[in-house]
């Protein structure tokens, strides 16, 4: 008997005996098909693991190790939750414990990648922790003009490093619920605020912002996915209009904005004219290239209502695909992050939504069939139960060469629960039309879902995710954000979170197995120098691997934009593909692992960056 049959007896026995895996076939495809080491390693060194659902058999080959050095690090800011308007006084406790934002970049051009952290109360500062380039940092926020962006009329929600100008230098876009603030970066280690000059000073009460290039003119445009009406100054309420009409189908919210970026500085609004206002309750935005054409579509992950899948035509219109693509929801998105799970070369996407025991939604993870459509896997997968949700990230934590998987959880701490006197007012007469804020239940000093664990699943080949509970990353707060970067520059991804009215965490990365690893800076052309919808494709023998960059995917914030590959026990990348924005491809060929590179577009030289730990050298075309 060859080891393929013996695998695919192995893996049916598993299946017949879990009910919640439908599809053997999945399982063979995903688990048998691999090299003969790996194959060996399932046969031979398995473990059985229970899972939240169901039972898999699992090789114990990488012990995931997170240490939290945010004390001496010096990044445990605390978040100040906000007292909006007394309109809000029944649930006070319950929407002002939202989001905490923050970002990730190198701002100052050291090769160390640098942190920014909104704070959401009037008179608070955000905080800019620059890097410095041995795990600790130092809050230049103040002196950098980045730090007083809360007052008694606009506080922080979203935060991203973007490049808007194409002067290659990282600037940053603070969202709030008030008028969002554009802080160009100076060059000097300042940033000044040019948000009226660019015409982008309006009033929204957004909770998430991404930049990406709808258009492919090279320019930077601007997303941003409002909650609340947008005419809501969130300290000085007028109306009772105010929350969601519905529990599942919601359509008051405050209207997206995509704002165009016109080239001199400034930028127009056409959310009307491309069909992207959408009057959800937006929680987070993704964008991504879901159906491999070049065009960058967008995901929104709607509270109180369906998402929404807007596929960019390409000809300056996107158009709502979301019956076909998904299918109605009606959940509470909270996060949307594209990535490549399975490794069949088309984006995936993972959305959180709330699974308690009085809301079993379900969190989501959609698998592309790669013909426009998507199907949720979340269940089989094993990570659709992980809590009240918010913040993921798809990350190859332990290098093997698949995308884990890092999940944020809970509500609001407090004494008792809110959720049993909620879920009667939910199905109350009263309940029946919710918009108005002064006809919920006191909440009080009640909390609801607090403490709730992080979840990090490991990537077993595409086929499930496995819960790491000694991985050090489960941390029992009520997380937000959760942001990737490789801080020490070791070719460990490392995660900085957010957590609502606590301090935020700094987890370094020392799962250190022996597996290997490369990572790419891209220099694009001006003006989009961040290479933003960029697609990198890596060989490893016959098996491919992508990466797309974007800016703001998740939930309130960015993460790194270089881009990070696991290559297990390989030594070299055969091949590296990259295809820029504008269309203009690239390869390269026998790429050492285990450093940082930096490719420059239309260069034909592959340069070892200045943050690598490996020695300076070039990699001919």
């Amino acid at each position: 008997m060859d080891l393929n049959n013996m695998c695919r007896i192995m893996m049916t026995a598993a299946v017949s005996a879990n009910k919640h895996i439908r599809d053997s076939r999945v399982i063979h495809r995903c688990f048998c098909a691999r090299p003969l080491e790996k194959t060996l390693y399932l046969l031979f060194s398995v473990t059985l693991v229970f899972g939240a659902n169901t039972t898999y058999v699992y090789a114990a080959k990488t012990k995931a190790k997170f240490v939290d050095i945010t004390e001496t690090a010096k990044v445990g800011a605390v978040h100040h939750a906000a007292m909006f308007d007394d309109v809000f006084k029944p649930m006070m406790n319950m929407y002002n414990a939202i989001l905490v934002g923050a970002a990730i970049a190198d701002y100052n051009n050291d090769g160390y990648l640098d942190i920014y952290m909104n704070d959401t109360a009037p008179g608070t500062k955000n905080h800019l922790f620059r890097n410095n380039g041995d795990l600790t940092f130092t809050d230049v926020s103040v002196e950098a003009g980045v730090a007083f962006l809360n007052d008694k009329h606009n506080v922080s929600t979203a935060a991203i490093f973007l490049d808007y100008d194409g002067d290659y230098k990282q600037d940053l876009l603070v969202a709030r619920f008030g008028t969002p603030v554009l802080l160009r970066n100076k060059g000097d280690g300042t940033f000044e605020d040019v948000s009226e000059k660019a015409g982008i000073k309006r009033h929204m009460n957004t909770f998430h912002v991404i930049a990406f290039d709808y258009n492919r003119d090279g320019h930077i445009d601007l997303y941003f996915g409002n909650y609340f009406q947008n005419d809501i100054d969130m300290f000085d309420i007028k109306t009772k209009n105010v929350l969601h009409d519905s529990w599942e189908d919601a359509r008051n919210g405050g209207e997206n904005f995509l704002y165009h970026n016109n080239g001199d500085g400034t930028f127009t609004d056409k959310s009307k004219e491309l069909n992207v206002g959408d009057p959800g309750f937006v929680v987070a935005v993704g964008h991504g290239d879901y159906d491999n054409d070049g065009w960058q579509d967008l995901y929104l992950a709607n509270d109180y209502g369906p998402d929404k899948v807007l596929r960019n035509t390409g000809k300056g219109k996107f158009e709502d695909v979301t019956d076909e693509a998904i299918g109605h929801d009606g959940k509470h998105g909270m996060n949307a992050e594209f990535g490549d799970f399975n490794n069949d070369g088309f984006l995936d996407i993972y959305v959180t939504n709330i699974t308690e025991e009085w809301s079993y939604e379900c969190n989501m993870l959609w698998q592309n069939n790669t013909d426009g459509t998507f199907t949720d896997v979340a269940l089989e997968l094993n990570v659709c139960d992980t809590g009240w949700g918010w913040g993921a990230k798809f990350f190859d934590y332990d290098n093997d060469t698949d995308l884990d998987l890092y999940v944020a959880n809970g509500m609001i701490n407090g004494e008792g629960s809110y959720a049993e006197i909620l879920s009667e007012f939910v199905v109350s007469d009263e309940g029946m039309n919710p918009s108005d804020p002064s006809k919920w239940p006191e909440i009080g000093k009640r909390g609801m879902a607090g403490n709730e664990r992080n979840q990090l699943f490991t990537n077993l080949d595409g086929l499930t995710y496995v819960p790491e509970k000694d991985a050090g990353l489960n941390v029992m707060k009520n997380s937000r954000a959760i942001l990737l970067a490789d801080f020490d520059n070791d070719g460990w991804v490392d995660t900085f979170i957010t957590n609502s009215k606590d301090a935020a965490m700094l987890f370094v990365n020392k799962s250190h197995n022996g597996n290997r690893w490369l990572q790419i800076d891209l220099i694009g052309k001006s003006p989009n120098t961040n290479a933003v919808g960029a697609r990198l494709e890596i060989k490893l023998g016959s098996q491919t691997f992508i990466r797309e960059v974007n800016i703001g995917n998740g939930l309130s914030g960015s993460s790194m934009l270089r881009q990070h590959f696991g290559l297990g026990k390989r030594d070299n990348v055969d091949k590296l593909t990259i295809r820029w924005p504008n269309g203009d491809v690239q390869e390269f060929k026998n790429i050492t692992g285990n450093q940082i590179i930096s490719v420059t577009q239309g260069d034909k030289i592959l340069r070892v960056s200045k943050s690598s730990p490996s020695k300076q050298t070039s990699i001919k075309k």
